[in-house]
């Protein structure tokens, strides 16, 4: 890992009578950085939560002193769809892919090295508590 490298672990919840959230842990040489919870709206499904956490991370990567990063996901299929291995057929996953896929494309253009993977849930924990303060911040929400 260089100077500038960060690892960020994502992950979306949505939670039963509550919403949805997303959430986002970011470190660097092991190092934590920020942690951030993000409220969705009510009814957002799970793979749009995952989205959600992505999009949030690259956002956060565009005010970044940094020049690479590790993006690790417990989603499997956001994954695997960001890395062109499974197709998007569902039409609000493929607005979500869609500005992922804009995201990425503008990091890149400035020369930045971005690398997806995938990672088993149970080395996900923070990102994962992090989404639920999200999805519960959303339910206590008024519309």
């Amino acid at each position: 890992m260089n100077d500038k490298e960060l690892t960020i672990f994502c992950d979306g919840s949505s939670l039963r009578g509550a919403g949805g959230g997303a959430g986002f842990y970011v470190e660097s040489k092991q190092r934590p950085i920020t942690r951030v919870s993000i409220p969705l709206e009510k009814g957002a499904t799970n793979n749009e939560a995952e989205y959600q956490a992505v999009i949030g991370s690259l956002r956060y990567l565009l005010g970044s002193e940094a020049d690479s990063a590790i993006i690790k996901s417990d989603s499997q299929l956001v994954i695997r769809q960001i890395n062109g291995q499974y197709s998007v057929t569902d039409k609000k996953m493929v607005m979500l892919h869609s500005v992922a896929m804009d995201l990425i494309e503008n990091l890149r253009s400035k020369r930045w090295k971005l690398v997806f993977e995938h990672l088993p849930r149970e080395f996900n924990t923070t990102a994962d508590a992090l989404s639920r303060i999200g999805a519960l911040l959303s339910g206590s929400r008024e519309d």
